[in-house]
């Protein structure tokens, strides 16, 4: 039940990355652009930055959708930023 779930909102999410322009948010123009609330979310919500980049890299590299080149030193950027 479940796996059929996900195979029809497999499209769906594809679909809304591209059609809200995704690609986009996921530049390092816009990271630069929004680099204080990444690191006020990184100071208030440590752990949960934590999860979500994990599950954003995680969808990224597993639907084949172009950020991971961003994604993947975010954290780390953030992590850094954090404990400085």
């Amino acid at each position: 039940m479940y796996k059929k779930l996900l195979i029809r909102l497999l499209p769906i999410a594809i679909a809304a990355f591209f059609l809200f322009d995704g690609s986009q948010m996921l530049s390092l123009d816009n990271i630069r652009e929004h680099r204080q609330a990444l690191m006020d979310f990184t100071d208030r919500y440590y752990l949960l930055m934590l999860i979500a980049c994990a599950i954003g890299y995680s969808l990224s590299t597993a639907l084949s959708l172009p950020g991971g080149t961003v994604l993947s030193p975010l954290p780390i950027w953030l992590k850094h930023r954090a404990n400085e």
